[in-house]
């Protein structure tokens, strides 16, 4: 990992430079006396994580390129360990020399003597993550990638010398395969994703429904609700962060005062509501996006578990983000509670889930629409989690 462990005698990590050293591998073999058309190369990668920059950077300068311009959609995740913000130029060409140049050099050298093996993870996991879901994630996506090319040069160039004859490397490339089709996924992805300021609807993956303020005042249940036309209470804007660079108020059309608010409640899945922002609610009105590993697909990232939870290692929890969740299952998470030692002397913490079950239960008499809840991230099972960002019609 670049920059993890220092420098030595004036010489820092070589994947600052290349974190793909096949060029360098086939460079070192022909300067050793090795003919180019007997070179057969593998690689082996961790993963590619895909970013992208949103915003047009037509009028970009050092400043824009050194921080970025705080679009939550420029997909420029941190790459070294200890950096606080995205930086564009220093993320992407860290990356892009493994993931794209020396790919490309060295199929250009090799042609159909040289495979690559790097499967396209569905969202950022940092390299020293020890979250159990990531992991997870990463043998999954380890299992399914397809060894076929692999195996097939293994056979033709590293046959068992006891049942075939060894094969010399042909110096003529054979005809380069088909590439696959393209995913049926991306033709259900929403149109293209705002800029930096607009409003828009936030769409459920699952349905038509959209993130909808269910009343007027503050402390107001965030409820899914069908798309309707020109409501401000469905209609959402990203405010940055001066302080926390990365992270975004949700600021409501309907009322400039209102933001979305994770709740500070002892029930299982805590509601969403829009509530006024204040300082001692900051970690619990800031968001951010995680990619899915569907494109214009979006996890929206609560920044209160990230403040409140401490470990050995910030990346090993797993974060909360928005899902929703029927009223008559969280009625029934309701009725369990109610069985514990509800009568007990209550505290402040008390009489806010009460009026969590007061908000639960308009929202029921109203019409019973999914509630805006936080769910544990749930990167096998994406798909319920997931949110796509729609300009206003």
């Amino acid at each position: 990992m670049p920059g993890q462990l220092g420098s030595l005698q004036g010489n820092v990590d070589g994947a600052f430079f290349n974190h793909d050293p096949t060029v360098a591998a086939i460079a070192l073999a022909v300067r050793s006396g090795v003919a180019l058309e007997n070179i057969v190369a593998i690689t082996i990668g961790t993963g590619l994580m895909p970013d992208w920059i949103a915003t047009d950077t037509h009028d970009w300068g050092a400043d824009q390129w050194m921080k970025g311009v705080g679009n939550p959609f420029d997909n420029t995740p941190p790459f070294l360990m200890n950096q606080s913000q995205p930086s564009p130029v220093l993320d992407m060409c860290l990356s892009g020399t493994s993931a794209e140049m020396m790919p490309r050099l060295a199929k250009m050298l090799l042609g159909d003597r040289y495979v690559n093996i790097n499967p396209t993870l569905p969202c950022f996991i940092p390299e020293n993550s020890t979250n159990a879901q990531a992991l997870d994630l990463l043998e999954r996506h380890g299992k399914t990638v397809n060894l076929d090319a692999a195996v097939a040069l293994i056979d033709k160039y590293w046959p068992d010398t006891e049942t075939a004859q060894t094969t010399k490397p042909a110096a003529k490339a054979t005809a380069k395969p088909a590439a696959p089709a393209a995913s049926s996924k991306a033709a259900s992805a929403p149109a293209s994703t705002p800029g930096h300021g607009e409003f828009f609807y936030m769409k459920r993956k699952l349905s038509d429904e959209v993130l909808t303020i269910w009343g007027t005042q503050p402390n107001s249940q965030v409820s899914a609700h069908p798309r309707k036309a020109n409501d401000p209470s469905q209609q959402w804007q990203f405010i940055p962060s001066i302080e926390n660079p990365g992270w975004y108020f949700l600021q409501s059309a309907m009322n400039p005062d209102l933001v979305m608010t994770f709740q500070n409640s002892q029930m299982p899945h805590p509601s969403i509501v829009a509530d006024v922002r204040q300082p001692a609610l900051l970690a619990r009105q800031l968001w951010s996006l995680v990619s899915t590993e569907e494109l214009g697909w979006w996890f929206i990232q609560s920044k209160s578990q990230t403040a409140e939870i401490v470990t050995v290692n910030p990346n090993s929890y797993v974060p909360t983000v928005i899902g929703v969740m029927d009223v008559m299952d969280v009625m029934d998470v309701m009725d369990v509670m109610d069985v514990m030692d509800v009568m007990d002397v209550m505290d402040v913490m008390d009489v806010m889930d009460v009026m969590d079950v007061m908000d639960v239960m308009d929202v029921m008499d109203e019409g019973g629409d999914p509630i805006a809840v936080g769910f544990a991230l749930d990167y096998l099972a994406y798909e319920p989690q997931a949110w796509g960002f729609m300009r206003l019609r």
